[in-house]
């Protein structure tokens, strides 16, 4: 599981010690990581380096429009978020849209099927 932000590491760092989550991620990659920020690919395509995955054993979770640019640039199926901020985004180029990720066998599902190919 890795975090791809668009954030640089101090942002990153502190946001998720308040949430208490950074031990679920085995890679984090920042804005200060790569050169060329997010819509390019960069920051997924070392985040699949470090993961030591081919694309087709990835699926982003994304919020933001130029996050879903940068993943579709990365040739990844990418699943958008929405919420209170990012509503006016444009998610059309998403494989799917969700509005939570609460329900996590539903959530699990579409990643399992987006892996499938379907």
């Amino acid at each position: 599981l890795a975090l791809v932000t668009s954030s640089l590491t101090w942002m990153m760092d502190l946001a998720l010690s308040m949430t208490q989550t950074g031990q679920h991620f085995h890679t984090k990659i920042c804005a200060d990581d790569v050169q060329r920020h997010k819509p390019a690919p960069d920051a997924y395509l070392l985040a699949l380096e470090r993961l030591q995955l081919t694309r087709q054993a990835a699926v982003v979770i994304e919020d933001s429009q130029t996050g879903i640019a940068a993943a579709k640039a990365a040739k990844l199926p990418v699943i958008a978020i929405r919420h209170d901020f990012n509503g006016r985004h444009d998610f059309s180029a998403a494989d799917q849209v969700i509005d939570s990720l609460t329900d996590t066998d539903a959530v699990l599902e579409l990643i399992e099927s987006l892996l499938a190919g379907k």
